[in-house]
């Protein structure tokens, strides 16, 4: 009867770190889907449609600007994709650095990557990349999407 006692203690408050780290707060995570909103959203809705043909995986990182940089006021995530097509989205503050990478980590000759990213509905970034020849040590295939803030990727558009 003891051991129900622990795991009656121990698993709320583990479910309860887990979904307060991903809804809103920092941290860093291994996810299958992005969360909703990070680090209170409010500033603009990020959305992602990804199509793969080999098993992929999709950084995402939000963080506030910080002399002292730093990390665990910043929300980063790491979340597998299989091939096929999927979209996600992920509400987020205005004033947050945004970094969006799509990779093939054991990219073959023949991979394929498409993807778009849109802010509030208004696409601002398409890219389509083939792997045609095998890659060397040290290469990697992937995309990335990089901005300052919000204002900086929705200024993309007009590009």
């Amino acid at each position: 009867m003891r051991n129900h006692r622990i795991l009656a203690f121990v698993l709320p408050m583990a479910l309860a770190a887990c979904s307060s780290g991903a809804g809103g707060g920092g941290g860093s995570w291994e996810l299958d889907h992005l969360p909703p909103v990070v680090l209170g959203g409010g500033g603009g809705l990020i959305e992602l449609d990804i199509s793969v043909n080999q098993p992929a995986q999709l950084v995402a990182s939000f963080a506030p600007y910080s002399e002292e940089e730093d990390e665990d006021e910043g929300f980063d995530a790491t979340i597998g994709i299989m091939p096929g097509t999927q979209a996600m989205s992920v509400e987020i503050p205005g004033d947050v650095y945004i970094y969006l990478e799509l990779g093939i980590p054991d990219a073959e000759v023949g991979a394929l990557f498409e993807w778009s990213v849109a802010v509030d509905g208004r696409q601002i970034w398409y890219e389509k990349d083939r792997l045609d020849d095998p890659l060397g040590p040290g290469y990697a295939f992937f995309g990335q999407v990089e901005a300052d803030d919000l204002a900086d990727l929705r200024a993309w558009a007009d590009y």
